[in-house]
């Protein structure tokens, strides 16, 4: 039998969002890679979602074909190899690595293409590195190679619509569907026991109420706006927190306006 939480007019986790750190110095050092020739708009509500809610240090990876777009950027935006199509190359792995040592969370919003290439990267940069990483929509794509080993990582967040869920559960050997049509009830009980089988966290939607999920654990908040905006939460306070625990996950889709 599933036992789940209910998050409300008041957070279930106060503590989390009331002992952020004041100081922009012990604030999170996040690292936003995304961005193709084609698209690039889910890497800028990305960066604004972070900003607003308040970092230390962010960094922008984006491939080099689309520095002309941001003639304009601050030091933030980082350019690095990309193919012949404008999506992140082979060469990127390198200046990826090394901006990676100096942040504490790595969050891929999306727009990433669908070059071999790029899936190479982003697969490498999650089974070689231990940093945290919040995977956001159509993002999962790039990593269905080696999905089953993905789930199965520490400090890794999904925070996916339905439909992405189940094409990521779809191409992993978990028999569990979660989709729109299913029930919140029902939803909970899937997610608890997919969280029973994998290391990683899911935050989804369904039915005007997001379902945050990790360790068997499951707690239903409010609709919330942006999925996008509570994968920035998520990264930024799992970077605080050092820990993508169920207070990290229920705090980030917490909003005291919309509860």
């Amino acid at each position: 039998m599933t036992t789940w939480q209910k998050q409300d007019d008041q957070p279930l986790f106060p503590d989390i969002l009331w002992s952020r750190p004041e100081q922009k110095a012990a604030k999170a050092k996040v690292l936003i890679i995304g961005g193709h020739y084609g698209g690039f708009e889910q890497v800028s509500k990305a960066a604004a979602f972070c900003e607003s809610f308040g970092v230390g240090i962010l960094k922008v990876i984006l491939p080099d074909k689309l520095a002309k777009s941001f003639a304009f950027a601050n030091d933030g935006f980082l350019f690095v190899p990309s193919t012949a199509e404008g999506e992140l190359s082979l060469e990127a792995q390198e200046p990826i690595a090394e901006q990676l040592k100096s942040s504490d969370v790595v969050i891929l919003p999306g727009d990433l293409g669908n070059n071999s290439q790029t899936s190479r990267v982003l697969t490498d940069l999650a089974l070689k590195s231990t940093k945290k990483i919040v995977i956001y929509g159509d993002a999962c794509k790039q990593l269905y190679s080696d999905i089953n080993k993905i789930l199965s990582r520490d400090n890794t967040a999904f925070v996916l619509e339905p439909g992405y869920l189940q094409q990521v559960l779809d191409k992993s050997t978990q028999a569990i569907a979660v989709t729109s049509s299913t029930g919140v009830i029902e939803a909970a009980q899937r997610l608890t026991e997919l969280t029973n089988q994998i290391r990683a966290s899911i935050v989804t939607q369904i039915n005007q109420k997001v379902l945050a999920a990790t360790d068997q654990e499951v707690v239903v908040s409010s609709s919330f706006p942006d999925l996008l905006d509570i994968a920035c939460r998520v990264a930024i306070l799992s970077a605080e927190h050092q820990s993508m625990d169920m207070p990290t996950l229920a705090s980030a889709c917490y909003v005291p306006n919309l509860n």
